[in-house]
């Protein structure tokens, strides 16, 4: 890949767009059409792209792919457990900000604020016709918490934070859906999902550009063989990894499907394709998180630090980037590239990429805040794009990491940097004092690699 560069020229690209409608490529729409993929749990190492040092990446041609045509993102970081991640991607807010430090879990009754707005809701106002596939997690205990009322015109998938790739349940309990209505179902759920994503592409509104936000439960736990596929198919001596390995494939299949789709109906050039991880690897289910320290669930970057490209041919250039970014910056970087105005709002906590993707203008300075709500109390970090104060709940005191110098957070700098950690440490000071949803515990006994392959049940915050 090229190093990244300026895009070429309006009039070129306009150009562009006529000579290809011509050739039969639809006519362009008055916005692009935006696919947002969202893997589930995908470690930072477990991809070869990311040249994270993990000396066991899994084969991903399509992610290659897509990398190879697109931006990628070294420097993304995301919240560290699936429902804040998820929260933030979709409202441009910090999840502390929200309340959300954890896991919606089958015990809550709440879930995101349904007075914040969100993406599908801001692009469905500019006319885009918008589909969720995939995980919601974000709440499902009363009707105006799920999809269909946050913005989604239509949905298929699950609401809670796992399921049996093959039944859809957790241990007893079905979770899958089309619309608001419980759907049975057979398949994979990577198939099915991937298939249901192709069927909105093939089957959309041609006068309306699309908003399809392809949310994976793949490589989460329960970690299991695919129907018809073998760990045979899979090098090494780790059978929990080449069982994950698996996972990760049927995921780039899936990716792959999506790109055929886009190219078959002649509309790669007028779509944004966005592919993110919604937090880090965890331990003891086959993922990988590389050099990066710890895994999900902590605000160490192995926790926060995700795969990431941003991919639109014909207007980035492709390479790769070392913007600081955020998953808090997706609403802001995808609406302005989509040229569709957001309704003001003070508690935004996201900025736009786009021109920094764009045309290389510097991005603002800003510090970005993640915290976790764990059974042993919460953690907290700040990063400047260089400097990361950690403030661990099992730790004695915080510790100050220069992450670009020491991307695996093993030489504590805060004795020899105390004014950088003091100023960290005043940023963080009233997030900290923000409310959010208290730790609950868990549903069920936490699930080792051997019971999660038997399907036995779980707590669906996991």
């Amino acid at each position: 890949m090229k190093t990244l560069c300026p895009i070429r020229s309006v009039a070129i690209a306009l150009f562009a767009s006529a000579v290809l409608g011509a050739c039969g490529e639809p006519a362009p729409l008055a916005h692009p059409n935006v696919v947002l993929i969202v893997a589930d749990d995908l470690g930072f190492g477990d991809v070869a792209w990311t040249n994270s040092g993990s000396p066991n990446p899994i084969p991903t041609p399509n992610l290659d792919r897509l990398a190879a045509a697109g931006v990628v993102l070294d420097q993304f970081r995301t919240a560290p457990l699936c429902t804040p991640a998820r929260a933030a991607i979709l409202t441009g807010r910090a999840p502390a900000r929200l309340g959300l430090l954890r896991n919606i879990s089958a015990k809550d009754s709440g879930g995101l604020d349904p007075r914040v707005a969100t993406l599908p809701e801001t692009l469905r106002a500019a006319g885009y016709a918008t589909e969720l596939v995939g995980k919601w997690h974000l709440g499902h205990a009363s009707a105006e918490l799920r999809p269909t009322r946050r913005g989604f015109e239509h949905f298929l998938g699950l609401l809670g934070g796992w399921i049996d790739y093959q039944t859809h349940a957790r241990g007893a309990q079905a979770d899958w859906w089309r619309d608001e209505s419980p759907l049975v179902q057979e398949g994979h759920s990577t198939r099915l999902l991937a298939e249901e994503a192709v069927r909105a592409i093939r089957e959309r509104d041609p006068a309306r550009p699309l908003y399809l936000h392809l949310a994976f439960n793949a490589p989460h736990a329960p970690t299991s063989v695919p129907p018809g596929r073998s760990v045979d198919e899979v090098a090494g001596q780790d059978p929990v990894r080449r069982q994950y390995a698996l996972l990760v494939d049927e995921l780039d299949r899936g990716v792959g499907r999506v790109l055929d789709a886009l190219e078959k109906e002649r509309i790669r050039g007028q779509t944004l394709v966005v592919f993110v991880s919604d937090n880090g690897a965890p331990a003891g289910y086959g993922g990988s998180n590389g050099k990066l320290r710890e895994g999900k669930g902590t605000v160490y970057d192995g926790g926060l630090r995700v795969p990431a490209i941003v991919s639109w041919p014909g207007r980035l250039a492709s390479g790769r980037s070392a913007l600081m970014a955020n998953a808090v910056d997706l609403v802001p970087t995808l609406c302005a590239a989509a040229g569709v105005d957001q309704a003001p709002d003070a508690l935004r906590d996201g900025v736009s990429l786009w021109p920094a993707l764009a045309s290389a203008a510097a991005p603002p300075h800003r510090i970005a805040v993640f915290g976790v709500e764990r059974a042993d109390g919460s953690s907290w970090a700040a990063f400047d794009g260089r400097w990361k104060l950690v403030v661990a709940a099992d730790a004695p005191r915080a510790a100050l990491f220069d992450v670009l110098a020491d991307p695996g957070e093993s030489r504590d700098r805060a004795a020899v940097e105390p004014e950088v950690a003091a100023q960290l440490e005043i940023e963080l000071a009233p997030w900290r004092a923000l409310p959010h949803l208290p730790f609950v515990g868990d549903e069920g006994p936490q699930r080792g690699p051997a019971e999660a392959q038997r399907g036995t049940s779980g707590d669906a915050s996991k």
